[in-house]
């Protein structure tokens, strides 16, 4: 009978064991599987903001760059302003032109005021008819300041720096080498462009800006 009991009790205490070691077995592969769940989660969360970063990355650059070169443009100190442009190219369809004295048209002909007028006229901003009138127009800027659109004034003669003898629009960006286009009345007798070296230095009255 005793060694019955001891039988039984040996039964239970191996049952028991069993289902200790299955417990913690299945526990076990319960823990594995959560971390293997969090894992899997973390690594696809990283791999998502890796995407992003890699999509983004890009974007932002191209925002910021686009920004800069806006930037750039608005703040270019040498640029133009589009009418000044307009006047220009406008100025340079009329190169050729015959020299007439008292010409205002490209069909006769320019003199100095009249190309001017009529160049001007066509974009409905008024100026002179007569060339030494133009000195009390405009605004006043140095030779250096001039760029495209501005009029350059020359006078007849070096030693008289008052009395505007032919007036030029400057065709040149600010910074560059001045030039300018006007009907000439020399051996040229036509419109065309001029360089500002000594010839006309010595003859400069001044440059005045009229280009809102």
């Amino acid at each position: 009978m005793k060694s019955f009991r001891n039988i039984i009790v040996c039964f239970f205490i191996l049952l028991i064991s069993l289902f200790s070691c299955e417990y913690r077995r299945t526990n076990k592969n319960i823990i594995a599987a959560k971390q293997s769940i969090s894992d899997t989660s973390k690594a696809q969360f990283i791999e998502i903001v890796k995407i992003d970063s890699s999509v983004m990355a890009p974007i932002d650059s191209i925002i910021v760059d686009s920004a800069t070169k806006a930037k750039s443009v608005i703040n270019q100190p040498n640029a133009a302003k589009p009418k000044a442009l307009e006047v220009v190219n406008f100025a340079k369809s009329l190169l050729k032109t015959p020299y007439v004295y008292g010409g205002k048209s490209p069909k006769t002909g320019f003199d100095s005021s009249g190309f001017i007028s009529f160049v001007f006229n066509h974009f409905n901003i008024s100026v002179p008819t007569i060339s030494n009138e133009f000195s009390s127009i405009g605004k006043i800027i140095s030779i250096t300041e001039a760029s495209e659109g501005d009029l350059i004034l020359i006078s007849k003669s070096e030693f008289d720096k008052k009395t505007v003898g032919y007036v030029g629009i400057v065709t040149s960006s600010k910074g560059a080498p001045v030039e300018f286009i006007y009907a000439n009345s020399g051996k040229v007798k036509e419109v065309t462009i001029s360089p500002f070296n000594s010839y006309y230095q010595k003859r400069l009255v001044k440059v005045v800006s009229i280009i809102p």
